[in-house]
C-alpha cells in the first residue's frame, strides 16, 4: 500500500522544518514526501533540496492549487493513499500508522481524517469535517476508536 504525503508550503520555513521532521519520524513513514512549494522566497527551496523529499515548485496559486498539484503528483507516482497537509501540520509519531490502520480495516473507506488539535490539545474547530452525515438514511461517516474520521466511499457518489 503505497502512501505519499503531500505538504503544501509558502514562506513558512520554520514550520515546514517541523512538519517534515514529524513526517520523517513516523512509526509508519510515508513511501514518499512530496512538497509543493508555492514559490517561497524565504530559503525554503534551498532547504528542501537538502531533504529526502520530492520538490515541486510552482507559481503561488494558493493552497487549493497546491493541493490540486499535489494530488496529481501523488496519483502519477502510483499512490494508493494520499496524505494531505499544510506546512503547519505537525503529525504525532503514530499519526499515519493509525490513519492507515483504521482506513484499511474497514471496507469501502475512501477518505479518513485525523482529529486536528491546537498545541494545547483543544480541538481545532476550523478543521472539523463538515459533510452530510446521512445519505438515504445510511450513516455516511463516523469517528473510530483513535479519533479518526472515516467516510464510507460508496456513499460519496450518492450525495446531493
Amino acid at each position: 500500500m503505497r502512501t505519499i504525503a503531500i505538504v503544501v508550503t509558502y514562506n513558512r520555513l520554520p514550520l515546514l522544518k517541523e512538519c517534515i521532521g514529524a513526517l520523517l519520524a513516523q512509526t509508519r513513514r510515508p513511501d514518499e514526501i512530496v512538497v509543493i512549494n508555492n514559490s517561497s522566497t524565504d530559503g525554503t527551496e534551498e532547504w528542501l533540496h537538502t531533504q529526502p523529499v520530492v520538490v515541486v515548485t510552482q507559481p503561488n496559486g494558493g493552497g487549493a492549487a497546491g493541493f490540486h498539484r499535489g494530488i496529481r503528483e501523488a496519483y502519477g507516482r502510483g499512490a494508493d493513499w494520499i496524505w494531505l497537509m499544510d506546512d503547519d501540520t505537525i503529525a504525532t509519531p503514530t499519526a499515519l500508522e493509525h490513519l492507515l490502520g483504521a482506513a484499511t480495516a474497514i471496507d469501502n473507506v475512501g477518505y479518513a481524517g485525523s482529529k486536528v488539535e491546537w498545541t494545547d490539545g483543544s480541538p481545532h474547530l476550523m478543521n472539523l469535517p463538515d459533510i452530510k452525515t446521512y445519505t438515504h438514511d445510511v450513516a455516511f461517516n463516523r469517528y473510530d476508536a483513535h479519533g479518526l474520521y472515516l467516510v464510507n466511499a460508496p456513499h460519496l457518489c450518492r450525495c446531493s
